[in-house]
């Protein structure tokens, strides 16, 4: 009898998790519009004072919008993207834990993406390496503070070395431009 009734407790949570992830939804696509018509400068003040404008479902619209406008506006994406990043790890009202993390993740990710678009690689990879953090595994993230420099580092070596791999002649030519600037 236990199986039967952990199986429907099981099931009754993914309905919830599906309503709620409907409902963020509709939020999102109420605000987030709402949000986007004021001018940037604005955009933290008005988020500040309502919850809605920082709610998961108008957050994740948000992303969604710097994703269109990274090739097209990357300026405007990159403050998009800098303004879910101050307030995504306030969200209290996700479908589920697992879109609550996932949300962090993508936010990071997506200000990474959108600080490379600008030209900005070190944030980029600053940006990336914390998306690697967000919802890692306590032993990963260390242990109150301790160990959390040495793992952004880590991570940021090791995004770097795939860059360099991606874009190796591109990144060596620079790096030799500013050796020799320097000099």
């Amino acid at each position: 009898m236990t199986e039967t009734m952990h199986w429907f407790h099981r099931l009754a949570q993914l309905d919830d998790a599906k309503r709620r992830a409907e409902r963020a939804e509709e939020e999102g696509a109420r605000y987030g519009p709402l949000l986007l018509a004021a001018l940037p400068g604005s955009w933290r003040k008005t988020m500040r004072s309502d919850a809605h404008y920082r709610s998961y479902g108008t957050l994740m619209y948000l992303l969604g919008r710097a994703r269109e406008k990274f090739s097209t506006e990357p300026t405007t994406a990159y403050e998009i993207t800098s303004v879910v990043c101050d307030f995504v790890n306030e969200i209290d009202d996700a479908p589920s834990h697992i879109a609550a993390v996932g949300i962090r993740g993508l936010a990071s990710k997506e200000h990474a993406n959108a600080a490379l678009q600008r030209g900005e690689v070190t944030e980029a990879l600053e940006a990336r390496a914390a998306g690697h953090l967000q919802g890692a595994p306590r032993s990963r993230r260390g242990h109150a503070g301790h160990g959390d420099r040495q793992t952004v580092h880590g991570d940021l070596h090791r995004l770097w070395r795939a860059r360099i791999r991606e874009h190796g002649p591109l990144v060596r030519g620079w790096s030799a431009f500013f050796v020799q600037a320097l000099h």
